[in-house]
């Protein structure tokens, strides 16, 4: 499960990058909270570590097993709030047509 929200939130930003605009160090930011939450919980869960499975019980969803949920909103909000922002460039099918 490490690898799953980090590939949910990269997906979002190609996705949604093409029509909002987004700090790209926001959009760091995001992934790198993700890719923390996601491994830590893995981790926790799969040595059986008590102590930090409960710790991780406050953030929400926790119980889903969508506790990186949390920090990736708040990174993305981040992310729409920091200056410097980019947007991404459409994908033009076109380009790849044969004649």
């Amino acid at each position: 499960m490490i690898l799953y929200p980090i590939t949910v939130v990269i997906a979002f930003f190609v996705l949604v990058n093409k029509k909002v605009a987004f700090s790209k160090s926001g959009m760091q930011l995001t992934v790198a909270l993700t890719t923390i939450i996601s491994t830590v919980s893995s981790v926790a869960s799969a040595l059986k570590l008590e102590g930090l499975v409960k710790a991780l019980e406050i953030l929400p969803l926790q119980s889903l097993s969508l506790g990186w949920m949390g920090p990736a909103i708040i990174g993305i909000l981040i992310a729409l709030i920091l200056p410097d922002k980019i947007k991404g460039e459409a994908f033009d099918f076109e380009a790849f047509q044969t004649k």
